[in-house]
């Protein structure tokens, strides 16, 4: 980090960007859709197509998932 002798920071470390111009860059400039986000969060089952709630996932093994509707153990995004 470069120090700058400007008048208002004699002497102290600073960041090249300031911090107006970081928040400007971490701005978005779509709102957020919640409901986007939801829905990318359920999972289909491969046997019966159910979709699994985030709270329903039961994990059967480290990559495996079990449907709660089928009972079919799968591992989730791939199709038979």
């Amino acid at each position: 980090m470069p120090i700058f002798a400007g008048p208002e920071g004699a002497g102290r470390i600073v960041c090249l960007l300031s911090t107006l111009e970081v928040r400007r860059a971490m701005r978005s400039r779509r709102k957020i859709s919640l409901e986007k986000i939801k829905a990318s969060l359920f999972t289909l089952c491969t046997q019966c197509g159910y979709k699994i709630e985030p709270a329903e996932r039961h994990h059967v093994d480290k990559e495996h998932l079990r449907c709660p509707k089928c009972g079919a153990a799968f591992i989730p995004g791939k199709a038979k």
